[in-house]
């Protein structure tokens, strides 16, 4: 899991780094990191595997809380982050 969730912060530095938003990303028990370019917040919070799929581009295949304005975590849930 401590594993996972390097690679999910990893992935969220990369990938979400320009998000029209703060995003703060959160597995309870390992960390959390944020991102984003800054202005309304969403947190993303979940399990570090879960974090991992959902940052690969299966967000709908995973169980990912997301908080925030509707508008952003829409965006941030129908994104293609896959590189």
């Amino acid at each position: 899991q401590e594993a996972l969730w390097k690679r999910a912060a990893t992935l969220a530095r990369l990938r979400l780094r320009r998000f029209p938003g703060a995003l703060l990303v959160q597995s309870p028990g390992y960390g959390e990191v944020s991102t984003g370019a800054g202005g309304d917040a969403v947190r993303m919070i979940g399990a570090p595997g879960e974090l991992v799929y959902f940052l690969s581009g299966r967000q709908r295949a995973t169980r990912v809380q997301l908080d925030g304005p509707p508008a952003l975590t829409d965006r941030l849930r129908n994104a293609a982050l896959k590189m």
